[in-house]
């Protein structure tokens, strides 16, 4: 009997998550990728990784730390401590994960003069409960900068070599030479930014996996330094997503650069607001957008109420300042939690197995 209950526990604490008491995401919460500990000075070697759940007014909810150190079948997820375009994750299309960017090397080691394969890039990915799962890159060397998936398994890493693709088993592939600062899945396509040639590119057709499919210029840059970008779906009238934000510079002046695209499928530049943000996420509500940003130094807020095809309008908040000896890089909004989830039967099987334990044998 006493066998049979240690193998229950056992099952059971084989699909707890991997950071089995961060609390589950609330459904309306951003999430920001901050580097630094608050403690250690940042320079260019690795640093801790944290995620930091916030509510939309800027209230913290909870504070997940990546791995610093190989546990299990994870590896370490850092970043470099003074590298702005590094950490821009990202939700998953599917709304189950949130997907990150990192490297495997310890706190304080070397970056991104490593060597990829003894020190693999890696994205990871997190879900809703706070599972941890990690995917190393070997196959991009130098810095990488963002992460996106489809699903939460498989995923794409751009960074200043490239871009590339690991599945779900961990095998990389290169897709694409020359620097990528951030990329977003939109209505089953991959879409990056050039770094190279200012704009919004489409890789091939759709989301491959392997080859070497071709970028595809989408949408001309008004500005010359387009770092984040997000997409929303504005206009029954246009097919597919129609409005494009972007944090640009122009004429050295940072700000957020608005796109509409038109029903004869081509974008069309409409206007920029002045904003400190690097990375974007966006989301419709009551028909405006709102817009959540990262910079250096903090987490900011913008809504546009001035819809489809409508000049950009409204100004940035500030919500919350980053701590000393602290970067924020990227933000994304929070997955979503599944009806049942493997998580929530683990915890319900743990529960029995402690009660089971802590009964007295009878008659003995």
């Amino acid at each position: 009997m006493a066998w049979g209950r240690v193998w229950i526990c056992a099952a059971v604490a084989a699909v707890l998550p991997a950071s089995a008491f961060a609390a589950p995401f609330a459904a309306d919460s951003v999430v920001v990728y901050r580097v630094g500990n608050g403690v250690a000075n940042l320079n260019s070697n690795a640093a801790a990784v944290f995620l930091d759940e916030y509510s939309p007014t800027g209230v913290l909810r909870q504070s997940i730390a990546m791995p610093t150190a190989p546990t299990g079948a994870l590896s370490a997820v850092t970043a470099s401590g003074n590298s702005e375009p590094e950490g821009r994750l990202s939700l998953s299309a599917d709304g189950r994960a949130l997907v990150l960017p990192g490297y495997t090397a310890l706190p304080g080691g070397a970056t991104a003069s490593s060597n990829p394969v003894a020190t693999p890039r890696v994205v990871a990915t997190v879900d809703a409960a706070g599972g941890i799962t990690t995917l190393p890159v070997t196959v991009l060397s130098s810095r990488p900068y963002a992460a996106v998936s489809a699903d939460g398994q498989g995923a794409y890493l751009s960074g200043s070599n490239g871009i590339a693709y690991v599945d779900a088993a961990g095998q990389s592939t290169k897709l694409l030479s020359g620097a990528s600062f951030d990329m977003a899945i939109a209505d089953g396509q991959l879409y990056y930014t050039n770094g190279a040639n200012p704009g919004i590119y489409a890789l091939g057709a759709g989301l491959p996996t392997a080859g070497s499919p071709v970028g595809r210029l989408v949408v001309p840059m008004v500005g010359n330094n387009p770092r984040g970008f997000t997409f929303v779906d504005l206009s029954a009238s246009v097919p597919g997503v129609d409005t494009l934000y972007v944090a640009d510079s122009i004429d050295s002046q940072s700000g957020i650069s608005k796109y509409s695209k038109q029903g004869s499928g081509e974008w069309v530049y409409r206007q920029t607001v002045q904003s400190g943000a690097l990375d974007l996420v966006s989301r419709v509500v009551a028909g405006q957008v709102q817009l959540f940003g990262t910079g250096t130094n903090g987490l900011y807020m913008l809504t546009d109420t001035s819809g489809y095809d409508g000049l950009i309008n409204g100004s940035q908040t500030t919500l919350v300042t980053a701590a000393t000896r602290t970067r924020f890089q990227g933000v994304a909004f929070a997955p979503a939690v599944p009806e049942a989830s493997n998580t929530v039967l683990a915890l319900t099987g743990l529960a029995a197995c402690l009660l089971l334990s802590r009964r007295r044998p009878s008659g003995r």
